[in-house]
C-alpha cells in the first residue's frame, strides 16, 4: 500500500512495507523509514487503523517484519540496514508480547 506523505514540501508516495516505526512526540507524527523522516497531520490512532502495526508502548507502533534484534533485557527492538541502525523502546506492558512475535 503506497502511502502519501510530505516531506519538504513535496508528496512522496511511501510503501507501506518501508516504514519501521510511527511515533507521536508532543502531538506530532514521525513515520520513520531507512530513507528518513515524515512528519504527517495525522494522528498516531489513524495509523495504527491504516497500517495494523504493533503497539510498543503509548506513542510507538512497529512493522515486525522489519525488526532485526529485539534486545528483551533493555526492552529496545532494532532496525538495521547496512550503516543505518535505529531503535525503538518496548514498554514493560508490551514485552511479552513483541518477544513472542520477534521469536516466531
Amino acid at each position: 500500500m503506497e502511502i502519501p506523505l510530505m516531506k519538504n514540501n513535496i508528496i512522496h508516495f511511501v510503501n507501506s512495507d518501508d516504514i519501521l516505526y510511527v511515533r507521536s512526540d508532543k502531538h506530532q507524527i514521525t513515520i520513520r523509514t531507512y530513507e528518513g523522516e515524515y512528519h504527517p497531520l495525522r494522528t498516531l490512532h489513524d495509523f495504527q487503523q491504516l497500517l495494523h502495526f504493533e503497539q510498543v508502548d503509548k506513542s510507538a507502533i512497529i512493522q515486525l517484519k522489519n525488526v532485526t534484534e529485539y534486545d528483551p533485557f533493555h526492552r529496545v527492538v532494532y532496525f538495521r540496514q547496512s550503516s543505518i541502525e535505529l531503535r525503538c523502546f518496548v514498554s514493560r506492558r508490551n514485552a511479552q508480547k513483541i518477544k513472542r512475535h520477534i521469536e516466531h
